[in-house]
């Protein structure tokens, strides 16, 4: 049992140092700009381990939110690929929405509740022009099967 605390208090202690969080990965800002915290990013098709902007709606290379308060083009920064975290919104959206990538560059919007298409969280607030709580990497489809999609939903997160 003390061989078990010590190796928890271990692995904890290295993580704290590395700078880990579980849920993220640190990628490389090719933009073209600075992106900033709760910004949403996508795949950057001409460079490995990088992400960038998007003004597309439904863009499906969604690969996760800025974490970073600040990335300069360039810099590499904490990209949140899954798990619970803000994101900011452009428009109108509620509890239980798809969260997808907008015209606005940055920025995600609702994608309603019916079409998947696109889509990379579930929101789990409701809000307008707002950073907004949301559930990035669920499965998306049907969430009425998963206990823990259902339970967020219902009490807000």
């Amino acid at each position: 049992m003390r061989k078990l605390i010590c190796l928890l208090v271990v692995l904890v202690f290295f993580c704290v140092i590395a700078d880990a969080q579980f849920g993220t990965s640190r990628l490389t800002n090719n933009s073209g700009g600075t992106v900033t915290q709760y910004q949403i990013v996508v795949i950057d098709t001409t460079a490995d381990s990088s992400f960038t902007t998007t003004n597309v709606s439904r863009n499906g290379q969604c690969i996760g939110i800025v974490a970073s308060t600040s990335i300069t083009n360039g810099s590499t920064g904490k990209i949140v690929l899954f798990g619970v975290h803000k994101i900011k919104i452009t428009g109108a959206i509620t509890r239980g929405d798809y969260v997808v990538t907008s015209t606005t560059v940055g920025s995600a919007a609702s994608g309603g509740t019916t079409n998947p298409v696109g889509a990379c969280a579930l929101a789990l607030d409701s809000g307008t022009g707002t950073d907004v709580w949301c559930n990035l990497g669920v499965p998306l489809g049907s969430v009425d099967d998963d206990p823990f999609i259902v339970a967020s939903l219902k009490w807000g997160g």
